[in-house]
């Protein structure tokens, strides 16, 4: 099965990321710097309010699934229904209680608004796939607060060279092709599972209003996974939103170049992460067979990351200039500064995924809630003076210390050694033995 979903990871991983270089390389060569500042930090608070909206279900489906599908959909519906409501109301009195509402020749509250709504649906339905190891699901379905899928880029990627070709390329016609390529994947999953929709949705219904006896251990269990993403996502895009309020969008555009080419060295990373939330979540399995597993998938993480950031670190002016523009070269040294503040990511193994899928999600929040505040502290402080460099040092802190404090607790409480093997010799035997 490890085998299988890795294959899969790959293969999908590898459509969806390159997707997502490709726009990001489009977009920042075909705008403005003010313009792709504006995008990006749209992009960035609509994600935020997304991951609101889903109140943990993008997670929940991996760490809790029952066998009943059923009743795990009715459970689904009974979170999400309040929980996007919430988060549409708080999107609303963002847009008009801020700039964007005096913008409307670039923005349009209506598109921003069914973008936002179809991607919590999309989100939540494609974890519960990866749930049921159905992974072409979950990649085709993704939203795109979370990579978005392979039907997502296929249509968006289409639209936006077809704006770039007639002259046509405008922030509003941008989320304008965001939302008709939302449409096109929900309306094929709908497609994709008619019958079974057909069938089980009059079940779905009457199990909403009945007696669950475990709805609310499942309505924890999702209530804890949203205020990890929330706090771990907020700390994540604070930096883009403080310089949005204290700099210019010229310097979002800077800052957000830096952010999303250290995406090239998550990327490895990501392949062998997606494929194996079921181990992480430790279903069944021995102490010592757990550690290792953890520590094949630290191996595997630890060679892959090892040669990408070595090449990236080298290349790095390279990078920028092929993928994003001569004009923004100028965060070399800020990208850099970034690959070093992951190396603790990488060599220390997949600790907050351990935290985040077993019984250790609140000892998670507690971590992220410590870092929060001396995060909030580094950006306003540092980006107040040095602008995109601070939000760079301040994200770089996060990532650094966070790593540091997710091994230390995972060794201390869980007494699992999540380090890579060494011998290269070892780590391939261990490897090909599980696979």
């Amino acid at each position: 099965m490890i085998k299988k979903n890795l294959i899969y990871s790959i293969i999908n991983t590898s459509i969806i990321s390159g997707g997502g270089v490709l726009t990001y390389s489009l977009l920042s060569k075909n705008l403005s710097s003010s313009d792709f500042g504006l995008y990006s930090l749209i992009i960035s608070i609509i994600s935020f309010i997304i991951l609101v909206g889903c109140f943990g279900s993008n997670l929940i489906s991996s760490k809790l699934y029952d066998n009943n599908t059923n009743i795990h959909i009715s459970r689904l519906v009974k979170v999400l229904i309040p929980s996007t409501i919430f988060s549409l109301t708080v999107f609303t009195i963002i847009f008009y209680f801020s700039d964007f509402s005096q913008q409307n020749d670039k923005i349009s509250f209506t598109i921003l608004f069914f973008i936002i709504l179809i991607s919590i649906f999309l989100r939540s339905i494609s974890d519960f796939f990866r749930s049921k190891n159905q992974l072409f699901k979950f990649f085709n379905y993704n939203s795109i607060s979370s990579g978005a899928g392979i039907t997502f880029w296929i249509s968006y990627l289409t639209f936006l060279i077809i704006l770039i070709i007639n002259n046509m390329l405008t922030l509003k016609n941008i989320f304008l092709i965001i939302l008709l390529s939302s449409f096109i994947v929900i309306s094929i999953s709908v497609i994709e599972n008619f019958k079974k929709i057909y069938i089980n949705f009059p079940i779905i219904i009457s199990s909403i209003f009945k007696n669950d006896l475990h709805f609310k251990a499942f309505l924890s269990a999702s209530f804890g996974i949203f205020l990890v993403s929330i706090i771990k996502s907020f700390k994540e895009q604070f930096s883009i939103w403080t310089l949005g309020y204290f700099s210019t969008v010229d310097q979002v555009a800077l800052f957000f170049i830096a952010y999303k080419s250290i995406f090239f060295l998550h990327v490895p990373l990501m392949i062998i992460d997606i494929a194996i939330p079921q181990i992480l979540a430790k279903n069944n399995i021995s102490q010592i067979l757990y550690e290792r597993k953890i520590r094949m998938i630290s191996t595997l993480r630890f060679y892959t990351a090892l040669l990408t950031i070595t090449i990236l670190f080298i290349f790095s002016a390279e990078t920028i200039n092929f993928f994003f523009g001569s004009t923004y070269i100028i965060v070399d040294e800020s990208f850099r500064f970034l690959l070093l503040s992951l190396i603790p990511y990488f060599l220390l193994g997949p600790c907050h995924s351990m935290m985040f899928l077993t019984k250790y999600d609140i000892d998670s929040l507690k971590i992220h809630i410590i870092l929060l505040i001396p995060t909030i502290i580094l950006s306003i402080c540092l980006i107040s003076k040095f602008n995109y460099e601070g939000a760079v040092f301040a994200y770089g802190f996060f990532l650094f210390f966070s790593q540091i404090l997710y091994f230390l607790f995972i060794k201390i409480n869980m007494k699992i050694n999540t380090l890579p093997y060494i011998n290269p010799i070892k780590a391939l035997n261990v490897i090909k033995k599980e696979l």
